[in-house]
Order: structure tokens, then C-alpha cells, then sequence
């Protein structure tokens, strides 16, 4: 948990802990509520955001995950929506409250469901799993945090792991984004990338017993591995994807509202996606359904002015790619990876999204 005294409204305070890899504090039980509740109280904090609003649906409080099971504690005859209050907060006396979202300011509790200590090294981010896991375990794992299983492009990267996962964390193997799992003897990097480079030790990889997945011995070389074997684990992720037209691109698989992904976009000196071309399209249609998103906010809109769509970044390309009877009456749009074309949507909804950067 992270205890953040600094008073935001909602929305500010969500994207904080998402920053930090996590999301305004949800109690699943009372015995996590009273937890966290008393040790707010220790660090002087008596009112603070909860990761609950009713954005979507009036009345029916949800987490920003999307989860509806979570230990209640409204104060008697709360939520009231009195004044259109829609995000939830927590009272000196430790119950609820819902206040309005924007023009109220609190303290905030972020809940981070996993360790999220990253190394760093040229162009990407790691994280090193030091827990023994199964080979889809870890995957899961990264996926969560929006990354994939690491993947090696020359031996300087695979050094620079293995002294962070076996010289400085003591861990005698670790699972890699190595597999024939599809295709048995067709290794393929799980991040879709198409590295050359290979470092198996001799004779593998042999698939003795069933093996279809990889990991990183404590010498350096590599192993594959029945892949219910538990093992530590390495993520990997890119600060940006690499330069396309001026433009580099960050893609967010943690599911936010469309204004919560505008505002973090814009906390990273960015914004939410615009697409100039069907070849951009294409690309940012491709690698969102590599990353195995379902539906992916960009940043066109009609909030100020029912029916004129504009984009955030003030771009007036001409370009578009509505699906057949779109748009329709919800204000921001998002875009499917499968079928490659827009579609409107709720904006309170939440999804995966698209940061874009100008050079």
C-alpha cells in the first residue's frame, strides 16, 4: 500500500496510483479494511479516496478494476448522490461516503497488488518474480503489470538480466518468453518480437519430457522445461515502441475510463492516441491485438459538441474508420483490434489504451 497525504480530487488520484502500479485501495474483506483504515489513521490521514464510483451506472458502485465483491462499509443512508456525487471516500470515523469526483479533494491509499520495483536498462523496463512459479503463472504475471515475458535481442541484454535475476537476487533459474508451445520446435519469443539471437546450452533445447517452455539457467545458458515447473521469473516491457512517422507509442494494457487514460497520458507529456492514416491503423490495430487487448481507447471524441468528433491532440487529419452503423450517442471511441475498424463507446467504461508521443 501506498499512503499519499497530498489532497486530489478522484480522478488525480487514481492516476497516481496507477503510476505507481496500482489503483485507489478497494478492501476485499474487514480485516483488510481495518488494516489499511488504522494505519492511515497512525500516519495521520482521516479522510481519504476509495477506487469506487458509479460512473457508469448510477447507483451501482463498482471498483476501478471493474470488480463488484468487495467489503462494504457506507455510513447509514449512503451513497445519496446528493449533489452528483459519484466516487467513493472514506470518513474520519471509518465509514463511506460518495463525493463528487472533481471539485473534492482528499487524501488517497494505493493498493499494488504485486511488488512493482522495475530495473531499467536501454529502452525498457524489467521486473524481476523471484517467486517459483509455473512457466503461464509468470507470463500472467507480467501481463498484469502490461508487460510480457523477457525477451534477449543480443547477449548485453541477456548479461544485464542475468546479474540483476542470479548475481543480485540469488535465483538459480527463471523462466523467459521462449516457446514452442504452437509449434513444437518453432521457438517464437511470446512479445512477437524476432530476435535472432539464442543462447541454449549443448544439446537443448531436446523436449525431454514434454518440453515446450525456456528458462535461464544460473549459467547463463538456456534450458527448455516442462512447463509446470516453478521457477522465478523475468518482465519485460518498452518505455516507448520504437519511432513510426514522429510519433512513438506506449500502449497501457491496465483498464481505465477514457478520462482517466487522457489524463495519464497527459501526466506523461503525451496523449491518447491519434490515427492519421490507414497504415497507422493497421500498425496500432496489430500490436494491440498482440497484446491481446479487446477494445482500445483513442483519443477521438464528441464530448464538447454532440456529433463533431475532434481529437485530443487538436489533430485535424481527415482520416476514419467507423464500423458500419457508428458512431452512435456514446461520446469517446475506441478501436477493435480484430476487425480493425471504431466504435463509441461509454467513456466511463474501462479499457486498455494508447499513449502517442511527438517528436
Amino acid at each position: 500500500y501506498y499512503f499519499e497525504k497530498t489532497l486530489y480530487n478522484w480522478n488525480d488520484a487514481e492516476v497516481r496510483c496507477q503510476w505507481r502500479g496500482g489503483h485507489l485501495f478497494v478492501p476485499k474483506d474487514l480485516s483488510e479494511w481495518n488494516l489499511v483504515y488504522q494505519t492511515a489513521k497512525q500516519k495521520g490521514i482521516h479522510d481519504f479516496w476509495l477506487g469506487l464510483n458509479d460512473k457508469l451506472i448510477e447507483g451501482e458502485f463498482i471498483a476501478v478494476d471493474g470488480s463488484t465483491s468487495f467489503y462494504k462499509n457506507w455510513k447509514a443512508g449512503e451513497p445519496n448522490n446528493y449533489n452528483n456525487e459519484d466516487c467513493g471516500h472514506s470518513r474520519y470515523d471509518g465509514t463511506w461516503n460518495d463525493h463528487q469526483c472533481l471539485t473534492a479533494k482528499f487524501a488517497s491509499v494505493c493498493k499494488m497488488p504485486f511488488h512493482v520495483d522495475m530495473i531499467e536498462f536501454e529502452n525498457h523496463k524489467y521486473y524481476v518474480g523471484t517467486e517459483k512459479v509455473t512457466w503461464s503463472e509468470a507470463q500472467a504475471s507480467c501481463q498484469y503489470r502490461g508487460a510480457e515475458l523477457v525477451s534477449f535481442k543480443d547477449i548485453d541484454e541477456s548479461r544485464f538480466i542475468h546479474y540483476e535475476a542470479v548475481n543480485k537476487r540469488g535465483l538459480e533459474k527463471f523462466w523467459i518468453g521462449y516457446t514452442d508451445v504452437v509449434n513444437e520446435g518453432s521457438f517464437k519469443w511470446t512479445d512477437h518480437t524476432e530476435f535472432g539471437f539464442t543462447l541454449f546450452a549443448a544439446g537443448e533445447p531436446n523436449n525431454a519430457g514434454n518440453e515446450h517452455c525456456v528458462y535461464q539457467r544460473k549459467t547463463g545458458y538456456w534450458n527448455d522445461a516442462n512447463c509446470e515447473l516453478k521457477a522465478g521469473y523475468v518482465c519485460k516491457k518498452p518505455y516507448f515502441n520504437p519511432n513510426r512517422g514522429g510519433k512513438s507509442y506506449r500502449f497501457f494494457k491496465r483498464l481505465s475510463t477514457w478520462d482517466i487514460a487522457r489524463q495519464l497520458c497527459e501526466q506523461l507529456k503525451g496523449s491518447l492516441v491519434t490515427i492519421d492514416s490507414e497504415a497507422e491503423n493497421e500498425f496500432l490495430a496489430r500490436e494491440s491485438g498482440n497484446r491481446g487487448f479487446s477494445g482500445t481507447w483513442i483519443g477521438y471524441n464528441d464530448k464538447d459538441v454532440e456529433g463533431t468528433f475532434k481529437w485530443v491532440s487538436g489533430a485535424t487529419t481527415c482520416y476514419k474508420k467507423w464500423l458500419s452503423g457508428q458512431p452512435s450517442s456514446p461520446d469517446c471511441v475506441f478501436l477493435n483490434p480484430f476487425t480493425k475498424y471504431w466504435s463509441t463507446s461509454t467513456c466511463g467504461f474501462t479499457r486498455p489504451y494508447i499513449c502517442e508521443f511527438n517528436f
